[in-house]
């Protein structure tokens, strides 16, 4: 038989376990596992309601009322000089593309989405600019309640919805990366609803694909970066052939759609993101790798250590790696579980590296990750299979009251964190590890991973 190495769970058992081996007395061994077992049965909800109290005490309560001897004060939102400032950008370069002739070209950074996006965005051009931002953000509101609240209830299918679904939904719609969001006039929630229902679409109803196709297809041309979630779009791993023809078609739609206002718009659009990529915009609320390495050097420069700064490319292009190859891992690992659709961990670490690797991934962007979380926590509430390595399903629990605790860091503003905290980027990366090692120790059979896959025509109700 040839060697098998042993899983991630395997491993965790073997370190925890050493401080009960054979020579230990039998009564400590049982006690220890028992307390594992205790510990391992105790609710999700619990874990992560712990997560975001421990950082609800250090962020909040501690900033406000136990920094001086009064109150503090703080501003939740780097706010702009007016509201819903993108979306006026945006109308801006919708009006000159209906027009080139008779306008000026507009600020350059709206140059960073595709010419579709223009078209879908000038049927707001006939109403009052206060109408149409009043219109997003009442629409952004509610497509991230149907996020958190409906659409993990219609992706798996029999499950009910958990309490800390709606902490999520409730904190998140408090936030200041949501607040953020809408203060901008920032349409990222749309993006990744469309993306989302798409996945839904074509896993649970299987004669309606084209809807599907449809909708992730102006997801992407709205945003670019939720093509990540393109690998969502397989039905099984093993139609190898099926898949590469069905990604590439997506792909091939995508680039034609590149030209759908001609070579002239398309060839500013590629000079704006050209331009954007160059001068990214460096600060506290950028939680790329990109910005936080930069951050980080310019730092450690004002203290005379420049070995980091001369080092900063190479540090980002080891971090970028280490995101990708940490999504590769989990698709390889989903792979050879036979799980026959990507599971929620890849979800959600795909919307952590939509936040990490690209350069201009404002705080905004956190907006995304709440169905994303509540769907892999879904996954590991349904987890039965570590109920027989006790010590495995605790170090699980913990490492989901980790995560939780890192994303509850993301709520608050960041002026309420330490400085080294006041960046995303250290709660970001650590999330996408503790999501990967959860992925590797999973013990779910491969009957119970496919949440995305239904039967052909079946309703998810």
């Amino acid at each position: 038989m040839l060697y098998s190495p042993p899983s991630a769970g395997a491993l965790v058992d073997r370190m925890i376990v050493c401080t009960a081996r054979p020579g230990s007395p039998p009564m400590l061994r049982s006690g220890i596992e028992e307390l594992a077992r205790r510990t391992q049965a105790v609710p999700v909800v619990v874990w992560v309601s712990l997560g975001f109290l421990i950082s609800y005490l250090l962020f909040f309560i501690g900033p406000v009322f136990l920094r001086a001897n009064s109150m503090q004060f703080f501003e939740p939102v780097a706010a702009a000089d007016h509201l819903g400032i993108d979306l006026k950008i945006r109308l801006n370069w919708s009006a000159y593309s209906l027009d080139p002739e008779q306008r000026p070209l507009p600020d350059g950074n709206g140059t960073v989405f595709p010419p579709l996006a223009n078209l879908l965005f000038a049927p707001l051009l006939g109403l009052r600019f206060s109408v149409a931002y009043g219109l997003l953000t009442v629409l952004t509101v509610l497509l991230y309640v149907f996020l958190t609240l409906w659409l993990p209830v219609l992706i798996r299918a029999g499950q009910r919805l958990p309490s800390f679904a709606v902490l999520i939904c409730a904190t998140g719609l408090m936030s200041a990366g949501f607040q953020f969001e809408l203060e901008r006039g920032q349409w990222n929630v749309i993006a990744v609803f469309l993306a989302l229902m798409a996945v839904w679409i074509f896993h649970r109803h299987r004669r309606q694909r084209i809807i599907a196709y449809v909708l992730f297809v102006i997801s992407v041309q709205l945003k670019i970066y939720p093509i990540v979630f393109v690998v969502l779009l397989v039905s099984d791993w093993r139609l190898w052939r099926e898949n590469i023809i069905r990604l590439s078609l997506l792909a091939a739609a995508n680039v034609l759609l590149f030209f759908v206002q001609g070579p002239r718009l398309f060839a500013i659009w590629i000079s704006g993101l050209r331009d954007w990529s160059a001068s990214t915009w460096i600060w506290e609320g950028n939680p790329s790798i990109q910005s936080a390495v930069t951050l980080a050097a310019d730092f450690a420069a004002r203290r005379g250590w420049v070995w980091l700064s001369s080092s900063a490319g190479l540090i980002q292009a080891a971090l970028s790696l280490a995101v990708l190859l940490c999504l590769a891992v989990i698709l390889v690992h989903a792979y050879r579980s036979q799980t026959r659709v990507p599971s929620e961990h890849y979800l959600l670490a795909a919307a952590l590296g939509c936040l990490l690797i690209p350069g201009g991934a404002f705080d905004y962007r956190l907006s995304i990750l709440g169905a994303p979380l509540i769907l892999f926590l879904l996954s590991e509430e349904a987890d039965r299979g570590n109920s027989l390595r006790p010590f495995n399903g605790l170090t699980r629990r913990l490492a989901i009251l980790l995560l939780s605790f890192a994303y509850a860091t993301t709520l608050v503003p960041n002026s309420q964190r330490p400085y080294y905290l006041a960046n995303n980027f250290p709660a970001l990366f650590v999330m996408l590890l503790l999501v990967t090692f959860l992925a590797l120790s999973s013990g779910e059979s491969p009957s119970e991973r496919g949440a995305l896959e239904g039967t052909p025509g079946a309703s998810p109700a």
